[in-house]
């Protein structure tokens, strides 16, 4: 799958769109196909390293999206596959998948475009 990554902190124009893995969804995850993903300051400010909280290198940045549950992990309840969720997590957002707990997403109407 496409993601765009951050290698090392810095400028946002150093960030690559790469081919990585799909991730696996553990225990308590789902996976989701992102459609929507928004872009945020602190978003910027982890790629910088001058956020709060530096996910460990490389990473994915984005903190929230809203996509298609495609496929869950072990002891997921309250969730589907083929349900419209919206997320937020601390990073991961900006790939074409993510795999995140299912306690961080919401059911999004289907009445309501991505």
């Amino acid at each position: 799958m496409k993601a765009l990554y951050c290698r090392a902190f810095g400028p946002e124009t150093d960030l690559t769109v790469e081919e990585i893995d799909t991730p696996v969804p553990a225990a308590g995850e789902v996976l989701v196909s992102v459609e929507a993903a928004g872009l945020n300051f602190p978003d910027l400010l982890c790629v910088r390293g001058e956020y709060q909280f530096k996910p460990p290198l490389p990473f994915v940045p984005g903190s929230e999206g809203a996509g298609v549950v495609t496929a869950l992990g072990a002891d997921v309840s309250g969730v589907s596959v083929d349900d419209r969720v919206c997320f937020n997590g601390l990073s991961g957002a900006f790939a074409e998948e993510i795999a995140i707990s299912a306690s961080a997403v919401t059911q999004f109407p289907r009445q309501y475009a991505f």
